[in-house]
C-alpha cells in the first residue's frame, strides 16, 4: 500500500511539474510573440510615416521641378526674344556703323575739300576783286551742315554702343540665370531620383514586412492552436490529477483503516504475549462461566503438519469465545494428547457449524483459531 501511495505521489508530482512547465512555456511563448508583434507594429507605423513623408517630399519636389521648368521655359523664351532683338539691334548697329563709316568718309572728303579750299584761298591774292562772296557763304554753310551731321552721327553711335552694352549685360545676366536654373534643375532631378529610390526601397521593405507580418500571424495562429491543445492537455492532466488525488485520498483512508486494524491486532497480540502462562492454573467451571489462565495467541508455525493429517477424534466442548480476536477455548489440552495444528469440527445438534485449529496448548485447555463458521460458535458447542 505504501509503495502504491509513493508511486501515486510521484506521478502527481510529475504531472504537476509537467503542467507547470507547459504553463511556463506557454506564457513565455505568448510574451515573445506579443513583443515581436508590438515591435512589428511600431516598425510598420514608422515605415508608413516615412513613406508618407517621402511621398510628400516627392510631391513638393515635383511641384518645384514643374515650377522651375516653367520658369526655365519662360526665361528661354525671353532669351530667344532678347536674342532676336539683339540680332535686330546688331543689324541696326551694323547699318549705323556702315552709315557712320560713310559719313566719316564724307567728313574726310569734306575736310579734304575744306583743306583744298583753304590752300587755294591762301594761294590766291587776298584782295582779289574777283572773289565771289556767295561762294564762300555756300562753303561755310556746307561746312556747318556737315559738322552738325557729324555730331548727330556721333551721338547715334554712342547711343547704339550704350544700347549694345546694356543688351550684352542683360544677355549675360539671363545666361547666368539660365545656368543657375539648369543647375538647380539637375539638383532637383537628382533629389527626385534619390527620393524615388528611397520610395522603392521603402516599398520593398513594406512588402517584406507585410510578408513577415503574415508569417508572424501564421505563427500566432499556430501558437494559438498549440495553446488550445496545451490547454486541453492541461485540463486532461488536471482531471487525471484530480482522479489520482481522489484515489490517493481513498488509499490514504484505507491505509489509515488498515493501520488502525494492524495497531489493534498488534495491541491484542502484545497483550496476549505479555501474559504469563501458569501450568498450575486449573479450570474452574461454575454454571456457564469459565475462568481461564492467560492464553498467548500465536500464528501456526510454517512447519506444522497438513490439516488432514492432524484431525483428531477426541471430543470436547467450547469453554469460551473471543469474537473480537477470532479464537475460542476448548477443554482439551496436553493431557488429552493435543498438538499444535490439530483441527476440530464444531457441532451443534449433530450438525457441523465450523472448523477450528489449535494454536496454543496447556495441560487441560487449548486456544483454537476459528478457521470457518457457518453459524456463530457459542459456549457449550461440541468439538471433535
Amino acid at each position: 500500500m505504501d509503495v502504491k501511495a509513493k508511486i501515486i505521489i510521484i506521478v502527481l508530482f510529475a504531472v504537476s511539474a509537467a503542467s507547470s512547465y507547459l504553463n511556463l512555456q506557454l506564457y513565455n511563448s505568448r510574451a515573445i510573440i506579443q513583443k515581436e508583434r508590438d515591435a512589428l507594429e511600431s516598425e510598420n507605423k514608422i515605415l508608413n510615416q516615412s513613406i508618407d513623408e517621402a511621398k510628400q517630399e516627392n510631391l513638393k519636389l515635383q511641384n518645384r521641378i514643374t515650377t522651375v521648368s516653367a520658369e526655365v521655359d519662360r526665361l528661354s523664351k525671353e532669351n530667344r526674344n532678347l536674342h532676336s532683338e539683339k540680332q535686330n539691334i546688331q543689324r541696326k548697329y551694323e547699318q549705323l556703323d556702315n552709315e557712320r563709316k560713310g559719313l566719316i568718309q564724307k567728313i574726310d572728303s569734306l575736310q579734304e575739300q575744306i583743306k583744298n579750299i583753304s590752300s587755294q584761298s591762301q594761294v590766291a591774292p587776298v584782295a582779289s576783286p574777283q572773289t565771289d562772296d556767295s561762294y564762300w557763304a555756300g562753303v561755310l554753310k556746307e561746312k556747318a551742315k556737315l559738322e552738325v551731321e557729324l555730331q548727330n552721327i556721333s551721338q547715334q553711335i554712342r547711343s547704339v554702343q550704350l544700347n549694345n552694352d546694356q543688351l550684352q549685360k542683360e544677355k549675360n545676366a539671363l545666361q547666368q540665370q539660365i545656368e543657375d536654373l539648369n543647375k538647380q534643375r539637375q539638383i532637383l532631378q537628382k533629389q527626385l531620383e534619390s527620393n524615388l529610390k528611397i520610395i522603392d526601397n521603402l516599398a520593398d521593405e513594406l512588402v517584406k514586412e507585410k510578408k513577415y507580418k503574415r508569417d508572424i500571424q501564421k505563427d500566432i495562429e499556430s501558437a494559438k492552436n498549440e495553446n488550445t491543445l496545451l490547454k486541453q492537455q492541461l485540463r486532461e492532466l488536471n482531471d487525471r490529477k484530480n482522479e489520482l488525488e481522489e484515489k490517493l485520498a481513498q488509499l490514504s483512508k484505507d491505509s489509515e483503516l488498515l493501520k488502525a486494524k494492524l495497531t489493534e491486532k498488534e495491541q491484542v497480540r502484545t497483550e496476549a504475549q505479555t501474559l504469563s502462562i501458569s501450568e498450575e492454573t486449573k479450570i474452574k467451571t461454575t454454571g456457564s462461566s469459565v475462568e481461564l489462565p492467560p492464553i498467548v495467541v500465536r500464528p501456526s508455525q510454517a512447519g506444522s503438519q497438513p490439516l488432514a493429517s492432524r484431525i483428531v477424534s477426541r471430543t470436547g466442548k467450547i469453554l469460551a469465545v473471543d469474537k473480537e480476536n477470532n479464537f475460542v477455548i476448548i477443554d482439551l489440552g496436553k493431557d488429552a494428547g493435543l498438538k499444535l495444528g490439530d483441527t476440530f469440527q464444531v457441532y451443534r445438534d449433530n450438525q457441523s457449524i465450523g472448523l477450528i485449529e489449535v494454536i496454543q496448548i496447556r495441560s487441560n485447555v487449548s486456544a483454537c483459531d476459528i478457521k470457518k463458521q457457518t453459524t456463530p460458535i457459542r459456549i457449550g458447542d461440541l468439538v471433535r
